[in-house]
């Protein structure tokens, strides 16, 4: 069955537009299959890495893997939070498969808090994982683990999200901190 390829990027009210000038999370890569082969309309996914001392938004071609680390002073009532986020949408003749994989680790030396958390959604399905602390000298909060979700065959274009962050807190005192991430897909 032959079917109207969406794309090559799409929003959530027009599934065929050209790519914006500029990485938005608002208009997405639209990918066929897993097949990050192709030359002429080549695997995409939007990244976006806010927080970290090397931030990123842009659209990356095939699967990705990134890590971030962050660390240093956090003032009375801030906090230091890093996150990373894949999205695209993927349109298939048959049902797919992606898998994320998550490393997250946030530290606070003295008693505020931390946090680290995911996100997975795709085709109006959300889930998510979360850890925090509160108690504790140094307070650390970590999560790690891997998610896959399958995508059913569709002709319209499927929202995919993987999304994680970690944060680590002074909401007490002024303190110092620390979070790691890494984040891949496949």
């Amino acid at each position: 069955m032959a079917i109207l390829r969406a794309g090559p990027f799409a929003s959530s009210s027009d599934s065929f537009l050209d790519e914006p000038t500029a990485a938005t999370r608002s208009t997405l890569p639209v990918n066929c299959a897993k097949d990050t082969s192709s030359i002429s309309w080549p695997w995409k996914c939007y990244v976006l890495v806010d927080g970290s001392n090397d931030d990123l938004e842009s659209y990356l071609s095939g699967f990705q893997s990134v890590s971030r680390t962050k660390s240093g002073s956090i003032l009375l009532g801030n906090d230091m939070e890093v996150e990373v986020s894949f999205e695209f949408y993927v349109q298939c003749l048959s049902d797919i498969t992606f898998t994320m994989a998550y490393n997250l680790s946030a530290t606070s030396p003295a008693f505020p808090f931390s946090g680290a958390g995911v996100y997975w959604g795709a085709n109006g399905f959300s889930d998510s994982d979360a850890r925090s602390t509160e108690d504790g000298t140094p307070v650390t909060a970590s999560l790690s683990g891997s998610k896959t979700i399958t995508i059913p065959a569709s002709t319209k274009p499927q929202k995919v999200s993987f999304f994680a962050f970690a944060e680590s807190g002074g909401n007490i005192e002024d303190s110092t901190g620390s979070v790691s991430i890494s984040l891949s897909f496949s």
